[in-house]
């Protein structure tokens, strides 16, 4: 009642320990979500580049004419790579398959590009990007 008379106005020392206590429980968890985000980023612009060497693979194969294809990559698989990665140290390898179905005169062709990176709960991880199309062998 006495602080009222003369005019003294503030916070109570428990008030503003709770306060305090609420502000750095939030920066807290703030804080710790940042190293879980950097992995993700991490693993995301790992598959960006994995998905766009696999596309660049993928557009060379569909270049080829049918009877290049059929010599190569329909008899055995072929290995791609290795690509470094100057950003992170990964470096990724992969390789071209197919199939020949001859029924349909198609050509299953598959690209897979495979790399390892760190995992924090198991150390080490394969990770893969797998592309398929198909390739219409016509005939004039």
């Amino acid at each position: 009642m006495n602080s009222r008379k003369y005019g003294l106005r503030g916070f109570s020392f428990v008030e503003l320990m709770t306060a305090i206590g609420i502000l750095s429980t939030g920066i807290l968890l703030v804080l710790g979500m940042f190293p879980s985000s950097l992995s993700l980023i991490r693993k995301s612009r790992n598959s960006i580049v994995a998905t766009c060497l696999a596309q660049k693979e993928m557009e060379n194969i569909k270049a080829l004419p049918y009877a290049a294809l059929k010599m190569t990559i329909l008899q055995s698989p072929l290995p791609l790579g290795p690509y470094p990665s100057p950003d992170s140290g990964i470096v990724f390898s992969g390789y071209a398959s197919g199939v020949e179905e001859t029924r349909d005169r198609l050509a299953v062709v598959k690209v897979v590009i495979q790399w390892r990176e760190k995992n924090a709960l198991s150390g080490e991880a394969t990770r893969q990007v797998v592309l398929e199309t198909r390739i219409y062998r016509y005939s004039y």
